[in-house]
């Protein structure tokens, strides 16, 4: 069995990277690169997708020649007996709006012989519109080979300077929108003087790579937000701060209004965290399953009334159950194993198998 994941192995999310050592250590030949998909010369038995938007190098904006060059080559490989898989990130580029782009979905999504889903919600969604395609839920694993959450969360909290006596909840990741940013207003609004917010990627805009007219803006916006002595970093976070934001929180929190999946999630479980998160997509279909408080969005008391839910379940010790669910379930030598039984399942049968 070769295996084609159409992604570098080498990024800064580690999805691919942890999940392909996880297939090389049982024995499955698996190649992650974009430039292998395009070479003539390759032969696989199942070409994997996980971002469309990888195949053109995550550009905002492709041709529609390149969309036709993309169709042709994944018909080739059809041709040619490959079986087609995606594993279901996203519905949808988080900020990409070129239809040829959204083009690269339609397309992929029309061929594939199978979808790997990380929860019930895209499974269902998709399921209705590709009933002859397989439909597999297969967990998002956790990062066990790359973050060391051994750390004790005092020793964690004494390396970032922050107090024992507080509560810290972590809100991992870019910030995508004024509507996301002001999720954590309304905490801080709310609870903040029980709580330390860490938010490393609450606001990175950079003047110098802005148009001249948004400069002002950006000004604004910065001093604002430091005058609400809102804490954010405009420094890329390296494993060993990741390791320790975690390690030290209590809770960690999902600012998505929209959402389907999140690394977040299993990385929150894995480090023993109580997480909070909205009540959309499979993030919310997953929290609500274990226990873990969930959100409207657009309700900002809801949003209050799951932090404070969940700092009373961090006093009751779910973080530690989310840790022991996480490492018997979604270890990433667990979850090869499951994909493994997928991709056999695919090439010996060309129908689909719950």
């Amino acid at each position: 069995m070769k295996i084609l994941i159409v992604s570098k192995k080498e990024d800064s999310n580690p999805f691919v990277k942890t999940l392909s050592e996880g297939l090389l250590s049982l024995n499955i030949d698996v190649v992650c690169s974009v430039a292998e998909f395009w070479s003539t010369e390759s032969k696989f038995d199942i070409i994997h997708f996980m971002w469309p938007e990888a195949i053109f190098n995550w550009k905002n904006s492709i041709s529609s020649s390149q969309v036709e060059k993309f169709r042709n080559r994944l018909l080739y490989y059809k041709g040619c007996g490959c079986k087609i898989i995606i594993t279901i990130h996203n519905l949808k580029p988080h900020l990409i709006k070129d239809n040829n782009v959204l083009m690269l979905f339609d397309i992929i999504y029309g061929e594939c012989d199978a979808f790997i889903h990380l929860g019930c919600y895209s499974k269902q969604l998709l399921e209705a519109k590709y009933p002859f395609a397989g439909h597999y839920i297969i967990p998002h694993h956790i990062y066990d080979s790359v973050y060391d959450f051994s750390i004790a969360k005092s020793d964690a909290r004494r390396l970032l300077n922050i107090s024992n006596e507080q509560d810290v909840i972590l809100a991992f990741g870019q910030f995508r929108s004024d509507d996301e940013r002001n999720l954590v207003f309304v905490i801080k609004s709310k609870l903040g003087s029980q709580l330390q917010l860490l938010l490393p990627g609450f606001y990175r805009d950079k003047i110098l790579t802005r148009r001249i007219w948004r400069i002002p803006k950006i000004l604004y916006k910065t001093l604002y937000y430091k005058f609400n002595r809102i804490k954010f970093s405009k420094k890329y976070i390296d494993v060993k701060e990741t390791s320790l934001l975690f390690s030290a929180a209590d809770i960690v929190f999902i600012q998505r209004k929209q959402i389907l999946n999140s690394g977040n999630l299993p990385m929150g479980f894995a480090a023993g965290k109580v997480v909070v998160g909205p009540q959309v997509g499979n993030v919310g279909e997953i929290l609500k399953s274990t226990g873990n408080p969930t959100f409207n969005p657009d309700n900002e008391q809801s949003v209050v009334e799951a932090v404070k839910k969940g700092l009373t379940l961090v006093k009751q010790g779910l973080g530690e159950r989310n840790k022991n669910f996480a490492l018997s379930q979604w270890s990433t030598h667990k979850v090869s194993l499951l994909l493994i039984d997928k991709y056999n399942l695919v090439l010996k049968h060309n129908k689909k198998y719950e």
